[in-house]
């Protein structure tokens, strides 16, 4: 823990210049990645107010065609919502968000459970795959996590390994 903390202070000696203003510009509604994605989410949310019950369908393809009419005018070609959760919305109401919320209350629940039932390296890696869950889902409040397929199947597959009730093989 002390390690960690130690290399995220000494950090601004050894992160590159690009990373460090990327990091610094966090909050600041003049950079062009946060102004763009406060407009993105605005079309999405207007798009989700009018599709809120059944959404508009998954997929990039059925986002951007009804993204279009909703987008503010610079902010038309966005090919999803940049949020995981409004773009859940959008894809599939608020039935789906509703699926997306019980699935991570119910990750989260079977993970702890599986973390308290194991010891030794199989609790270590079940929190690890916690701890990843939660900066993923940190990471989805900016970002739709779920638009890369091949990332996909790696969060399912993690998930599946952190919420199992396995015995200590590692051991």
């Amino acid at each position: 823990l002390w390690a960690g903390v130690g290399a995220v202070a000494l950090s601004p000696l050894y992160l590159p210049e690009s990373v460090l203003q990327r990091i610094m510009s966090i909050g600041n509604l003049a950079d062009g990645s946060v102004s763009y994605r406060i407009n993105i989410w605005k079309g999405a949310f207007a798009m989700f107010q009018r599709y809120w019950w059944m959404g508009v369908g998954i997929g990039d393809v059925a986002f951007a065609s009804i993204y279009q009419s909703e987008a503010l005018t610079a902010m038309e070609n966005a090919l999803h919502a940049h949020n995981l959760f409004l773009q859940t919305a959008c894809e599939s109401g608020v039935l789906g968000l509703l699926v997306l919320i019980l699935f991570i209350l119910y990750t989260f629940r079977s993970g702890i459970s599986a973390m308290q039932n194991t010891s030794g390296f199989s609790k270590w890696m079940r929190l690890t795959f916690v701890a990843v869950w939660i900066g993923l889902l940190v990471q989805g409040v900016t970002d739709y996590i779920f638009y890369n397929n091949n990332l996909f199947a790696i969060i399912m597959v993690l998930l599946g390994v952190m919420v199992t009730q396995g015995g200590n093989e590692y051991e």
